[in-house]
């Protein structure tokens, strides 16, 4: 079966469409992958062929995260910002994923690229959405950037809420690519909603039942078995430097906050170190995407810009990071206790569930990040015994779960 991807968006976006576009290679089909051109030898490392669109992914969450702290005409004007560089971003990226996607016989489109349904619709050929979140209204809990559980009819409508929303955000946007391509405009939030959480095709969920038990208002379409992990590249071997720096004294704690983009890197790295020295705690440190990137290396620090999260984190007492989707689900897996620093959008529905799961301290809002604060909850994660114990725990029962397996029958029982 001939299978073509189409995932773009930041690293943890794309992240778990490789891992179930690999396990498809490694069933015999053969694969094609859409994503962002700086993605693209990382992706063909797994002996996946790539299509490159021309995204730089941290350009949209930097204009995202200078929204922080304005009020008034200030954060107006910066919705208006974020607003036009979506619309340039998503512009360019629509029409380079459909002359990527030419010549498909299937489509697995990422939910943060809904422009796949109307691919897929322009090609005439059958497609499968895939999502990092629980897209689907439930009235077991709400929508992912709502902290807490209203309960009932609140929690579906705010799912209901947010789709009006993303019709407001992105439909003017969605229509004209449709327009241009020949297919008729989308008229309601309802019409939209199916191009992320269609009724007929299957809906896979990135996700573990151990985690967001699957709600039992959703519909048979939906198919949620666990999470999809990434091994290492077949060729990837951990660096030796690494491996000595964990093994000479007590497991240090991985400290990261992957895509995120701070205006004050040099502060962060500064609340971040007195935070460990606080604690008494060694540290490996994940430079992402510039946030940690002024931290200097020594004898209790180890610096790195990007590592499997898979190898990485089982050797730790404890991981921090933003509570983006994908960092999440390495850590529980990992089974180690995890420190949950949101900045944005979905981060805070992590950081929230990971503590009622008893595997993390409550969450620390980026805004009241304090080197007092993070070492408390760093102590708190590394010498509770329940938060240990409850972290092993439910991290066999996700190693154990067979996400991919499970994901890519559903797939070949669907396209053929």
């Amino acid at each position: 079966m001939k299978l073509t991807f189409l995932a773009t968006g930041s690293r943890g976006d794309v992240q778990p469409f490789v891992a179930l576009a690999y396990g498809a290679l490694q069933a015999g089909h053969a694969v094609r992958f859409v994503t962002n051109a700086v993605f693209a030898d990382w992706v063909r490392s797994y002996g996946l062929e790539v299509c490159p669109v021309d995204w730089e992914p941290a350009e949209g969450i930097r204009v995202q995260l200078a929204l922080q702290g304005l009020r008034g005409r200030q954060w107006l004007a910066g919705i208006r910002r974020v607003a036009e560089t979506s619309d340039r971003i998503y512009r360019q990226t629509q029409g380079q994923s459909l002359q990527a996607c030419q010549g498909a016989e299937n489509l697995v489109y990422s939910f943060l690229a809904p422009w796949g349904l109307s691919i897929a619709e322009k090609l005439d050929v059958p497609s499968i959405c895939g999502s990092l979140h629980p897209l689907t209204p439930t009235r077991q809990f709400p929508m992912q950037l709502v902290v807490g559980n209203f309960g009932g009819m609140l929690n579906y409508a705010s799912h209901q809420a947010a789709v009006a929303l993303l019709w407001l955000a992105m439909g003017s946007q969605t229509n004209r690519f449709r327009r241009e391509i020949g297919l008729p405009a989308l008229r309601s939030p309802r019409s939209f909603q199916e191009l992320v959480c269609p009724q007929q095709a299957p809906l896979l969920c990135n996700l573990s039942p151990s985690v967001i038990p699957r709600p039992a208002d959703w519909p048979d379409n939906i198919h949620l078995y666990g999470y999809w992990f990434l091994p290492p590249a077949p060729s990837w071997q951990p660096p030796a430097n690494l491996v000595d720096f964990i093994q000479r004294g007590s497991p240090p704690v991985y400290v990261g906050f992957g895509s995120m983009i701070v205006r004050d890197p040099a502060r962060l790295a500064d609340i971040v170190l007195r935070a460990l020295r606080l604690a008494g705690l060694r540290a490996v440190l994940a430079a992402g995407w510039g946030a940690l990137a002024a931290v200097k290396p020594s004898e209790e620090l180890f610096l790195l810009q990007d590592i499997p999260h898979d190898w990485l984190f089982p050797h730790m007492a404890a991981v921090v990071h933003h509570g983006g989707a994908g960092t999440t689900s390495a850590g529980l897996k990992a089974g180690v206790p995890s420190v949950i620093v949101p900045f944005m959008q979905d981060q805070p529905f992590w950081g929230d569930r990971l503590h009622r799961l008893g595997v993390s301290p409550p969450p620390l809002p980026r805004r009241k990040l304090t080197a007092e604060a993070l070492a408390e909850r760093l102590i708190e994660a590394t010498r509770t015994p329940a938060l240990r114990d409850r972290s092993r725990q439910l991290g066999s029962q996700i190693a154990a779960e067979r996400g991919i397996e499970q994901s890519i029958q559903v797939i070949e029982g669907y396209f053929r």
